[in-house]
C-alpha cells in the first residue's frame, strides 16, 4: 500500500507545472464544491464540502527555469456560510472573499468580492447559484463583474451523475458541459469530465471548446486531506498551465489508502437519561447537565448501526439510569445495531435487574467481574402513608376519589394499603414482572440453566459464580481481560474509545422530505406556562400544537406523552386543541406514543388521538377523578395559633384549611367530581369510539399496563416512538422520506433556566426517598384543596 502511495504522489507531481494565477474559469461552476467555490461559485459554499483550510500555488515553468515557489500562492480558509482566499499573484496581494446560504432545500445561494494591492483600483465581484433538486443533476450559473473597466461575464452549466441511481456509487462518474457569456458575445462552451474508479482516487478532465485547450488531472484522498494536481495542454498537447490543490477538511474523505478495520466502539453515553430531548443536551456551560436524553443515545446507536467500518459496542460499567419505557427504547436500538450484523458486549462489576434485563435482551456476550453481583430481584415497591401522622400532628383530611381504584390521594388520606390499591399494584407489578422474564429467556435462549422464574426466585446472585453457574453471565473476568477476549474472538477487531469520524459529503442531493411535527408531554400537568421536559403546561403545549398544525409543511402530528396526569382543566384545553388539529381546515393525523407513563390527566390528552402506542410495561388508564381537602385547625390549637376568618358571604371560605367542611360543601365538591368524571368518560367513548358502558368499567381509577391496555382497547399497539412516526407517516398517505421536526412552544426566560439547572443539580444529589417526599409536597401544594385533578399515584 505504501508503494500506491508513493507511486500516486509522484504521479501528481509529475504533471507540469507552468506559471498562471488563479482562473475561476478553468475549474467547472456545476462540479467545484471544495474550497476552490469561493471564487469559482461561491453558492456551493453552503452545500457543505468547503470547509477546513487548503493551499493553491502556480510555481510557474521549472522545466525553462522561470519558475518561482514564492509566487502565485494562496491561502484558502472555509466553513459554510464563509470564505476567504489570501495570496500573492505575480507579486501582488490578492484577496477574495465570498458569503453563502441555503434559501430553500438543495438550492444555494452566494456572492464574493475580490480585489489586488492595497488601494482597491482592480477589483470584482460575482453572484452565484447552485441548484441540485435531485442526485444526478447540478445546475449553476455564475455572474461577474470586474473593475475599472466594468467588463462582465456570465456561465451557466448543467452536470448530471450517469451513476445516481447507484447511491452509494452515484459521485463515481460526473460530467458537465457550461456556456460562457461576455459582453463581447457567446463563446464556444467547455466539457467536463471526473471519474472515480478506486475510492479517493479520482481522474478529472476538461475540454474548452472556444480555446482549445484540454486540462488533466489526477486527485488523491488520505483521511482529513485531499491532494490535486492537473495541467492545461493545448491542441498539440503541450502543457500551458497547471496548479497544485491541497484541501484539509475537519471531516475525513472516504479513500482506499485506509485501512478497514472490524471496529469496537467502547462506548459510555452516561448513566442519567431523560425523556425529553433538548433540555438535557443543552451545551450550557454555566449549568452542566446532569443527564442527556435518551433520544441522543438513541441517534448516536443508529448512526453505528449505518456505520460499515462499526463490528461492535462495548458497554463498561454502564448502569443506566432511565424510564421502564426508555430502556425499552434503547433495547430497540441495540437490537437494529446487532440485527445488522454487528456483536454487542456488556461487562458488569456489579449490575441491578433494570440493567442486566437490558444485557441480556440484546448481549451477544455478558462478562461480570469475579466479585461482582447480578441483583436480579422482582418488582415491588415501598408505599409511605401519611394520614396518621397527620392526625398526630392535628390534620384532617378528606379524600374526594370518584372510585375506590382512583388512589392517588390515598398516601394522605389513608392509614394504610386499600384493597382496591392492593388489587391494583399486584396486576401492575405481575404484568412488568413477567415482561422482564420474557425479555431475560428471549435474549438468553440456551444460555440459562433454569426457567425465569426460577432464577429470579433464587436472585440476587450475591456471588458471581452463582451468577455463571445459572447461565446469567458468560464470564468471570476483570475488566482488563475483556479487550483480549474479544480479539481473540475476531483476530481483526480493533477497540477505539472514539467514534468513526464524520465523512465529507457525497451526495449532491438530500431527499425531499414531508414534516412530520413531535411534541413532547413529560411530567405533570398544570394550567399555563411550563418548562418542557419538566412538567406540561396547558399554554405551553397549546402553542406547542398551534405552531405545528399551522405550519403549511406539516402533515402530521406525534405526541409523545409520558406524565402521570395533573390539573383536569389544563387536560381538556390540551384535549381540546388537539382536537382542533384532526379536524377541518387542517386534518392533521395525530399519534400518540406513550412512555413510561401516561394515565389519568395523560391518557386524557390521548385518548381523542387517531392511533395510541405504549410500551408493555407504560403504565395507564386510571380513568378517574380524584381531590382531597386538609383543615389543620387541631395543628394550629396545639401551637397556639388563633385564626379569625371574616367572609362576606356562607361561601367565600370555600377551601379554607382551618375549618372542618360542611355538609353542603361536601355533597357539592362530590358531585363536581362525579361531573369530571363523566366528562373524562365521555371523551375517551368519543375518541375510542367505545361505548361508554365499557369506558367506564375500564375505568373507575384502575390502572393498566400497554399489555393490558391493547387488550382491553386502551390503546391500539405495542410499539415504540418510531412506530409512531411510522403510523403518522401511513395516516398522513407519506410515500417518501419523512422529517421531524420537534415543536416545544417555550419561550426562553433565563431565570426559569437557572432554576430548572439549580433544582435538577440539587436533585441528583439527594437520596431518591427524600427526592419522593419532596415530590409528595409538590403534589400537595399544587394540587392541593378543592382542586379536582386527573393524577395518577405519584411514583411507583
Amino acid at each position: 500500500m505504501k508503494s500506491v502511495v508513493f507511486f500516486l504522489m509522484v504521479l501528481c507531481c509529475a504533471l507540469p507545472m507552468m506559471a498562471d494565477p488563479f482562473n475561476p474559469e478553468e475549474y467547472p461552476i456545476t462540479l467545484t464544491d471544495d474550497l476552490r467555490a469561493v471564487s469559482v461559485n461561491p453558492a456551493a459554499l453552503s452545500y457543505g464540502a468547503a470547509e477546513g483550510f487548503g493551499f493553491y500555488q502556480n510555481p510557474g515553468n521549472l522545466f525553462d527555469g522561470t519558475g518561482d515557489f514564492s509566487d502565485n500562492l494562496y491561502f484558502l480558509a472555509g466553513g459554510s456560510p464563509f470564505g476567504w482566499i489570501l495570496g500573492k499573484e505575480e507579486g501582488v496581494l490578492f484577496n477574495t472573499a465570498a458569503l453563502s446560504f441555503s434559501p430553500y432545500q438543495n438550492i444555494y445561494l452566494g456572492g464574493n468580492f475580490s480585489w489586488t494591492g492595497k488601494e482597491l483600483e482592480d477589483y470584482r465581484y460575482g453572484i452565484g447559484l447552485l441548484c441540485r433538486p435531485i442526485e444526478p443533476l447540478s445546475l449553476a450559473a455564475v455572474y461577474r463583474v470586474s473593475y475599472p473597466d466594468e467588463s462582465w461575464g456570465a456561465r451557466v452549466g448543467l452536470g448530471v451523475r450517469p451513476l445516481g441511481f447507484l447511491k452509494q456509487h452515484s459521485h463515481r462518474l460526473e460530467l458537465a458541459v457550461e456556456m460562457p457569456f461576455r459582453q463581447d458575445g457567446v463563446d464556444l462552451p467547455s466539457l467536463y469530465l471526473r471519474a472515480e474508479p478506486l475510492e479517493g482516487v479520482s481522474l478529472q478532465g476538461s475540454w474548452n471548446l472556444q480555446s482549445q485547450v484540454f486540462r488533466l488531472g489526477v486527485s488523491l484522498s488520505y483521511r482529513n486531506m485531499r491532494l490535486l494536481a492537473d495541467s492545461g495542454l493545448d491542441s498539440s498537447f503541450n502543457p500551458t498551465e497547471a496548479a497544485y490543490f491541497i484541501q484539509v477538511h475537519p471531516k475525513e474523505y472516504s479513500s482506499l489508502l485506509v485501512k478497514k478495520s472490524r471496529e469496537y466502539v467502547d462506548y459510555n453515553p452516561g448513566a442519567l437519561l431523560s425523556e425529553h430531548p433538548g433540555l438535557a443536551d443543552l451545551p450550557f456551560p454555566a449549568f452542566p447537565s446532569i443527564e442527556r436524553s435518551v433520544w441522543s443515545v438513541i441517534d448516536e446507536i443508529e448512526g453505528l448501526t449505518e456505520d460499515s467500518s462499526i463490528q461492535g459496542l462495548v458497554f463498561r460499567n454502564t448502569l443506566f439510569q432511565a424510564s421502564r419505557t426508555n430502556f425499552h427504547e434503547l433495547e430497540n436500538a441495540l437490537k437494529a445495531f446487532k440485527a445488522s450484523g454487528k456483536r454487542i458486549i456488556f461487562y458488569y462489576e456489579d449490575v441491578d435487574t433494570a440493567n442486566y434485563t437490558l444485557a441480556a435482551a440484546v448481549a451477544d456476550k455478558i462478562y461480570l467481574n469475579p466479585l461482582g453481583m447480578v441483583a436480579l430481584t422482582g418488582v415491588g415497591s415501598i408505599n409511605f402513608y401519611y394520614n396518621e401522622l397527620f392526625r398526630r400532628l392535628g390534620i384532617e383530611t378528606v379524600d374526594f376519589q370518584s372510585h375506590e381504584y382512583k388512589t392517588a390521594n390515598n398516601r394522605y388520606t389513608k392509614s394504610t394499603m386499600t384493597e382496591a390499591e392492593r388489587e391494583v399494584l399486584l396486576s401492575l407489578f405481575q404484568g412488568l414482572q413477567e415482561e422482564n422474564e420474557k425479555r431475560i429467556f428471549t435474549g438468553r435462549e440456551g444460555r440459562l440453566s433454569a426457567t425465569p422464574e426460577d432464577l429470579f426466585n433464587h436472585g440476587p446472585y450475591l456471588v458471581a459464580s452463582d451468577a455463571l453457574e445459572a447461565g446469567l453471565v458468560d464470564g468471570l473476568i476483570y475488566e482488563a481481560e475483556l479487550d483480549g477476549l474479544i480479539t481473540d474472538e475476531d483476530a481483526t477487531a480493533e477497540i477505539s474509545v472514539t467514534f468513526p469520524p464524520e465523512k465529507v459529503r457525497q451526495s449532491w442531493a438530500d431527499p425531499y422530505a414531508s414534516e412530520i411535527a413531535i411534541i413532547y408531554a413529560t411530567g405533570p400537568i398544570y394550567p399555563g406556562t411550563a418548562m418542557p421536559g419538566s412538567s406540561i403546561g396547558s399554554d405551553t403545549l397549546v402553542a406547542a400544537l398551534r405552531d405545528a398544525r399551522k405550519n403549511s409543511r406539516t402533515k402530521a402530528i406525534v405526541l409523545r406523552v409520558d406524565s402521570p396526569g395533573g390539573s383536569a382543566l389544563a387536560s381538556d384545553i390540551i384535549a381540546r386543541e388537539i382536537d382542533l388539529c384532526r379536524s377541518e381546515p387542517y386534518n392533521l393525523p395525530v399519534v400518540v406514543s406513550m412512555g413510561a407513563v401516561a394515565g389519568s390527566g395523560g391518557y386524557y390528552i390521548s385518548c381523542t388521538s387517531d392511533y395510541i402506542f405504549a410500551h408493555p410495561d407504560t403504565l395507564t388508564g386510571s380513568i378517574g377523578v380524584a381531590g382531597f381537602n386538609f383543615n389543620i385547625q387541631g395543628l394550629l390549637e396545639k401551637i397556639d395559633v388563633e385564626t379569625v376568618s371574616l367572609f362576606t358571604r356562607d361561601k367565600a371560605d370555600l377551601g379554607n384549611i382551618t375549618r372542618d367542611i360542611t355538609e353542603e360543601e361536601d355533597v357539592l365538591f362530590r358531585r363536581y367530581i362525579s361531573h369530571v368524571y363523566d366528562i373524562f368518560v365521555d371523551t375517551v367513548a368519543r375518541g375510542r369510539g367505545m361505548d361508554r358502558e365499557v369506558v367506564d368499567e375500564l375505568g373507575k381509577g384502575r390502572i393498566w399496563t400497554g399489555s393490558q391496555a391493547v387488550e382491553n382497547g386502551l390503546i391500539d399497539e405495542i410499539g415504540s416512538l418510531d412506530d409512531a412516526l411510522a403510523k403518522a407517516k401511513e395516516l398522513a398517505g407519506i410515500t417518501g422520506d419523512i422529517d421531524v421536526k420537534q415543536y416545544d412552544g417555550f419561550t426562553f426566560n433565563p431565570g426559569e433556566m437557572m432554576s430548572f439547572y439549580v433544582t435538577g443539580l440539587v436533585k441528583a444529589g439527594l437520596p431518591d426517598s427524600i427526592v419522593g417526599f419532596t415530590e409528595d409536597l409538590q403534589v400537595l401544594r399544587d394540587f392541593g384543596n378543592w382542586k379536582p385533578v386527573l393524577l395518577m399515584p405519584y411514583q411507583y
